[in-house]
């Protein structure tokens, strides 16, 4: 009676905290803080209308400044007949690539909460059952902190090149960030700085999406590949526990070993669970990054052939060339992680002790080293698959997209 109090007060503990905790606040904190910064993600602790309605008008706002930088860097091109069409493309595409994806976090936050939920903070997974379980846990915080904090580095370093450049160099014509349409003339103070202050707020919330959503996804890549990794653990050990049952004098040593073979049966659909919902929620953003990637790097090796070598330009130029190249190997890599690791669960299921289990359980294990050997690629419904390959592949386009676009200058 005592132990079920105990437990009731601790429900309701946990109730209370998740109240003035957001889920998303219990799992990727950093990643949703910069995606709450941007107006992007609306906290899941707003009770009151009068705090959702203010954090709804910022967003809003927030949409508006990136659409406004798309709006003026389409009319400078039109309007202008010094506007460099390659540059302006460049830009577009990055802005509109932000607005895709602040858009697509808003349309699919129902199935982020859900993930969130039944796939990351479920209890099979978030309470680790042994020393090794949890130090994979552990394992995988670092590797997502890891991967916040260079993606921070990189837009920090980017991003103050890019801001500062119009302030700490010489500029007689009173040029912005970035060339684009302003209605009044940009030689008065107040005409320069409002436009340099809409650009600048409009850079910042767009690169803030940018690294927040490429963030959660590698976040969400990370921990399945977590998940994975514990229940490889757990087929190992299923024998010794069967074992351990057996001799602690089970009442019924079959029905508990029916029991934790069907614990490991349900691990494994909810991995492949995760994966497929991880794919219908996020695979139009990463279809577009793969399709924008050709251009964007194509283009920056153009004008970085274009610069001075070493000059402020070519700097600038090279900086965001990198961080395109990480980010997209990243995607990469991490997808290649995940399908690496689910190759694996055969060989766990192989490599087992399987004279001690009955013959039931080794027809089950054997149906599920088939369904294992069908390894995990995320993102298959986007236009390639995730590997160190496809990324060299994309690398090589965008080198002889570049000769191409050399040649017919």
């Amino acid at each position: 009676m005592l132990r079920t109090e105990e437990l009731l007060a601790n429900s309701r503990a946990n109730e209370r905290r998740n109240e003035r905790v957001g889920i998303e606040d219990q799992v990727f904190p950093a990643t949703f803080l910069l995606l709450k910064a941007a107006g992007v993600w609306t906290p899941t602790t707003l009770k009151l209308r009068s705090q959702y309605m203010c954090y709804r008008i910022y967003s809003a706002f927030c949409f508006i400044s990136v659409l406004a930088l798309v709006v003026t860097v389409s009319i400078e091109n039109v309007v202008s007949s010094n506007a460099s069409i390659l540059e302006s493309w460049y830009m577009l595409v990055i802005f509109s690539h932000g607005l895709l994806k602040i858009k697509n976090l808003q349309w699919r936050r129902v199935k982020v909460i859900h993930l969130l939920k039944e796939c990351i903070m479920n209890e099979r997974w978030s309470i680790a059952r042994n020393q090794d379980e949890r130090a994979i846990i552990n394992e995988s915080k670092r590797a997502e902190k890891f991967i916040t904090h260079l993606w921070l580095s990189l837009l920090l370093v980017n991003g103050l090149g890019n801001a500062l450049n119009p302030l700490i160099h010489e500029n007689p014509n009173n040029s912005l960030i970035f060339e684009c349409y302003s209605p009044c003339d940009r030689s008065l103070p107040s005409c320069f700085w409002t436009a340099y202050a809409y650009q600048l707020f409009g850079y910042a919330i767009s690169s803030t999406v940018h690294v927040g959503c490429d963030c959660l996804i590698f976040n969400f890549i990370e921990r399945i590949n977590a998940h994975t990794m514990i229940f490889i653990d757990r087929l190992q050990k299923l024998p010794s526990r069967v074992v351990e049952g057996k001799n602690e004098g089970c009442l019924d040593a079959s029905r508990h070993e029916a029991r934790l073979l069907k614990e490991c049966i349900q691990d494994h659909r909810r991995i492949y669970e995760s994966v497929e919902e991880l794919n219908n929620t996020f695979y139009e953003v990463v279809t577009i990054q793969f399709l924008t990637t050709i251009s964007i790097v194509c283009t920056n090796i153009y004008f970085l052939s274009k610069q001075e070598l070493f000059s402020a330009d070519f700097i600038g130029v090279l900086v965001f060339l990198v961080c395109v190249l990480t980010q997209n190997f990243i995607f990469c890599w991490y997808g290649y992680k995940l399908s690496e690791s689910s190759s694996y669960i055969v060989n766990a299921i192989f490599n087992m002790d399987w004279l001690v289990l009955n013959k039931r359980s080794k027809g089950l294990l054997l149906f599920a080293m088939m369904s294992a050997s069908n390894e995990i690629k995320i993102f298959h419904n986007a236009l390639v698959n995730l590997s160190p390959e496809t990324f060299l592949q994309f690398v090589k386009m965008s080198y002889s997209a570049f000769n191409l676009l050399q040649q017919s200058n």
